[in-house]
């Protein structure tokens, strides 16, 4: 077995400190039982693996809380990784500073997903237990989706969000992943009278709301629904980064560039501007763009010929233009800022912008009806 926690003595840390590592063995002469690759859950305190085993072998334990974990043998590093965890509710009642962010969830929902401590993502299942798997990058960008919650948006937001889901190769998850989102927190959306298609806020610490417009934008095509929308997922994890690193911003409610240093200084401590602007086209710009195309050409698979990438990065970049960055980036006077510009007004609007002038614009997405 190989704890990524342990409670480490002097003199290595100092004592009493928890830290990471992935080299800790724990000690199996403890206890007894347990089974092997077929056995029966152990009754013991501490598992008691076999001593000889094979790749891939499997050995379950049950501790007398009632916790059930499966490991694994891992041949390359000689230890026992651990695959699977169910814990009931009542440990978790029982202990819960062993559990803190689980204790923390009063009311859980079936397939709600928290990340522990020990590097486990767990999700509350209908048995009224927790199940935990190791939490890796994309597994965490996975949970953040699923806890997207738009039940509350009318239809054709809400089609647009469940597309935007389950895409085969750019879902919001892969956006998450490629934005090197860490940890797992919520997101509900729902309707509401604005001034803008949709807005994010935080609610409390992991916790945001994104709102969408409920009487404006009525034109719009469903692209550009889509581009805003994706937008205030960023937007939420960048909330996150703020969150998670306590960063100091000058608004970080709502301006979107005091929200978005914060990600460059997770990414970039001290690093150069260019290179954290450069990081954000790589990042935001394309992973948004492809999950526009996407999006757009499962829509309309007929459509010929298939527009231009550059369209779809154009909208990535036109939901900055309210930004700093995207100032930085062009500057005034420039054709590529002034089409970016022309582009999102034409989806937003579900119409032609400059007509009948060099700086034309059509837009290319449908209406919701």
């Amino acid at each position: 077995m190989q704890f990524l926690y342990t409670d480490c003595p002097p003199p290595c840390s100092g004592g009493g400190e928890l830290y990471r590592n992935a080299s800790v063995l724990c000690d199996n002469t403890t206890g007894g039982g347990g089974g092997g690759s077929g056995g029966g859950p152990g009754i013991n305190e501490a598992p008691v693996f076999p001593n000889f085993a094979s790749a891939d072998n499997v050995f379950d334990f049950t501790d007398r809380d009632g916790v059930f974990t499966r490991y694994k043998f891992n041949a390359t590093t000689n230890n026992w990784d651990i695959v699977f965890i169910s814990l009931p509710v009542l440990v978790i009642n029982k202990v819960p500073e062993a559990y803190a962010r689980l204790s923390a969830v009063e009311y859980p929902r079936v397939g709600e997903k928290v990340l522990e401590w020990d590097g486990l993502l767990y999700t509350f299942e209908a048995n009224n237990s927790w199940t935990g798997v190791p939490a890796t990058d994309a597994i965490i960008a996975q949970a953040i989706e699923d806890n997207i919650d738009d039940s509350k948006l009318d239809p054709c937001p809400k089609g647009i969000m469940d597309h935007l889901k389950n895409t085969t190769n750019n879902d919001i998850a892969a956006i998450l992943n490629k934005l090197d989102a860490g940890s797992v927190y919520t997101v509900d959306m729902e309707m509401g009278a604005i001034t803008r298609y949709a807005q994010t806020q935080k609610i409390s610490k992991n916790n945001y709301l994104i709102t969408v417009s409920n009487d404006s934008y009525t034109n719009s095509t469903q692209l550009f629904r889509a581009a805003v929308m994706i937008h205030e997922i960023i937007h939420a994890y960048y909330h996150s980064v703020v969150d998670d690193n306590n960063s100091p911003t000058t608004n970080p409610l709502n301006n979107y560039s005091a929200l978005y240093q914060a990600y460059e200084q997770k990414k970039y401590p001290g690093g150069v501007t260019v290179a954290q602007h450069d990081q954000m086209a790589n990042d935001y710009i394309d992973s948004m763009a492809m999950a526009l195309q996407e999006y757009y050409y499962n829509s309309n698979p007929l459509t010929y010929p298939f527009p231009s990438y550059e369209i779809f990065t154009d909208l990535a970049w036109g939901t900055l233009q309210e930004s700093s960055i995207f100032h930085e980036k062009f500057k005034d006077g420039d054709p590529a800022k002034e089409r970016i510009i022309n582009r999102y007004a034409c989806e937003a609007i579900g119409g032609t912008v400059e007509s009948g002038t060099s700086k034309q614009q059509t837009a290319i997405g449908k209406p919701c009806n």
